[in-house]
């Protein structure tokens, strides 16, 4: 879907992050829609944000964001019953209609939004927000994120963390580094 975008807004894939990354901290704090996300975008790269699809761009990003990792939903449905498990996530408000109804999202017992927080990760305030919805010191959390700069903040603030790059690094890391 990238690719689609380039080709879309005229930009090479290696020009794409730095512009896709410019408003989203904004946007996924919920400080407005994904359709002025795309225009503020656009005009960045001194685009006339009239002369391009946005409907199409906005489309696009949102699927991009909405594929679900099976294995990752398996093993948390194998852990479950012996954990405790929080979503954080940087979900802008247009998404969240999308998932809403999701079958994996009740296996969160909490669910932690950046656009309902105002807030998005990596800012302190979210996982404050976190440890206080879920009622846990940061040294009994185990935080996961794809993200460095996410990860690094988690660490910061004394939760563990693990910066997920497969699902079966991260089962192994979690088995033979933490108990339930």
């Amino acid at each position: 879907l990238v690719g689609k975008i380039c080709n879309l807004i005229g930009i090479s894939a290696e020009q794409f992050y730095p512009l896709y990354i410019k408003e989203r901290h904004n946007y996924d704090a919920g400080q407005f829609s994904l359709h002025t996300y795309w225009e503020k975008n656009l005009t960045h790269i001194n685009k006339d944000p009239r002369t391009i699809n946005i409907d199409q761009l906005t489309t696009w990003d949102r699927e991009s964001w909405l594929f679900i990792n099976t294995q990752t939903i398996e093993y948390i449905r194998e852990i479950k019953s012996r954990i405790r498990i929080a979503l954080l996530s940087n979900m802008p408000y247009d998404f969240f209609p999308y998932i809403k109804d999701a079958p994996w999202l009740p296996l969160f017992e909490e669910r932690i939004l950046s656009f309902e927080e105002k807030i998005c990760k990596p800012e302190k305030k979210i996982y404050k927000a976190l440890l206080d919805r879920i009622k846990a010191e940061p040294g009994h959390v185990l935080f996961i994120d794809d993200t460095t700069p996410n990860v690094q903040a988690a660490r910061d603030m004394g939760i563990n963390s693990l910066q997920f790059t497969n699902v079966q690094d991260m089962k192994r890391e979690i088995e033979e580094g933490y108990r339930f």
